[in-house]
């Protein structure tokens, strides 16, 4: 017995989905291409922003929110693992 399920989108839907899958994998092959060129995972405010493509002050306001961060003798960093979690846990 086959377990088939057919779904019927609209070809704006069809588009809608193809435009997110398209985000995603680029956002991903971004992500690992900055890994590669630097295998820290631990980054300063300012390529945090750079990683995000945000300001300054959005990484404040999302600090306020909850925003991973790792502080050591006044010295603050980024774990980019610890982002991409958050990120898709907040994900709306």
């Amino acid at each position: 017995m086959d377990n088939l399920i057919q779904i019927k989108i609209d070809d704006e839907q069809l588009e809608n989905i193809r435009l997110q899958l398209h985000g995603v994998a680029v956002s991903e092959i971004e992500r690992v291409k900055n890994d590669v060129k630097d295998p820290s995972p631990f980054v300063k405010k300012n390529e945090t922003c750079k990683y995000l493509h945000i300001s300054n002050n959005t990484l404040d306001k999302m600090i306020i929110l909850g925003f991973p961060k790792i502080t050591v003798g006044g010295v603050t960093r980024f774990d980019k693992r610890e982002i991409d979690k958050w990120l898709y846990q907040h994900n709306e």
